[in-house]
């Protein structure tokens, strides 16, 4: 989590659940990050500051759209998950994005890459 271009929160984990997609791991994902940032939001409450818009980036498509319009029958075993998000993001605070891989700074601790994008990093 980046608060004013800092970061301030990293967490490097296994999921405690098997996802069985990619997905369904970046679901997982973005429901961990929504109640870090949910804590953090209120601890800025109780020093007066008001979050005025969460930017939140994902690089997996079939994520970004499950979690905006919620999940079907192929992915129900979990529904939950895509619902909670579903309505944190109707909610006009928080909003997902589309980040490209090239440019997502997390995939340099997730990911093989070569010495020029650790770099850049």
């Amino acid at each position: 989590m980046f608060w004013d271009g800092a970061l301030i929160l990293f967490k490097n984990s296994r999921q405690s659940i098997l996802s069985l997609s990619t997905a369904e791991a970046e679901i997982g994902a973005l429901t961990t990050l929504v109640k870090y940032v949910s804590g953090f939001e209120q601890i800025l409450k109780t020093l007066n500051y008001i979050l005025q818009k969460v930017a939140l980036y994902c690089d997996n498509n079939a994520a970004i759209k499950q979690a905006r319009e919620g999940a079907s029958w192929r992915t129900r075993h979990y529904i939950i998950r895509a619902e909670f998000l579903r309505k944190i993001f109707s909610r006009s605070l928080y909003k997902v994005s589309r980040i490209d891989t090239s440019e997502n700074p997390a995939d340099v601790l997730t990911k093989f890459l070569s010495p020029e994008k650790h770099v850049k990093a």
